[in-house]
């Protein structure tokens, strides 16, 4: 949920520990889909 707070795809590299940023784009991939279905709700 970080992403969504900062919308700074490095920060959340950075804290999950990522070596590579499209390790990190798919868990941003699935937090922007959760809360795209929250905010449709």
């Amino acid at each position: 949920m970080e992403y969504h707070k900062t919308k700074d795809p490095w920060h959340v590299k950075r804290i999950l520990g990522h070596k590579t940023l499209s390790s990190t784009e798919v868990y941003i991939n699935v937090e922007q889909a959760i809360f795209q279905i929250s905010n449709d709700e």
